[in-house]
């Protein structure tokens, strides 16, 4: 019984070192995926780093804008958040 505890404390230990470092290089990849990308306003052509909620230039707010109530939704929403409408397919 004490084998089974020491191998325990063993497990524990191993995961409290090893945790760290594989967030830190999951952190490391996702940063520099993302630094290769750019986005481009719909209404000025302006450029901004990936990860921006407004235009650097106008100020226009990124995402998918609804054409019956023309709110600003999350790019990935399939949905208006004012309306409910769905929204066109880019």
């Amino acid at each position: 019984m004490t084998f089974a505890a020491f191998l325990g404390e063993v497990a524990r230990y191993g995961a409290a070192e090893v945790a760290p470092v594989a967030r830190d290089t999951i952190d490391y990849l996702e940063k520099s995926r993302q630094e290769g990308t750019a986005l481009t306003c719909a209404k000025c052509g302006g450029t901004s780093a990936a990860d921006a909620k407004f235009c650097d230039d106008c100020g226009l707010a990124f995402g998918r804008q609804c054409e019956s109530c023309d709110r600003a939704n999350d790019g990935d929403a399939k949905f208006c958040a004012g309306c409910g409408e769905p929204l066109a397919v880019t």
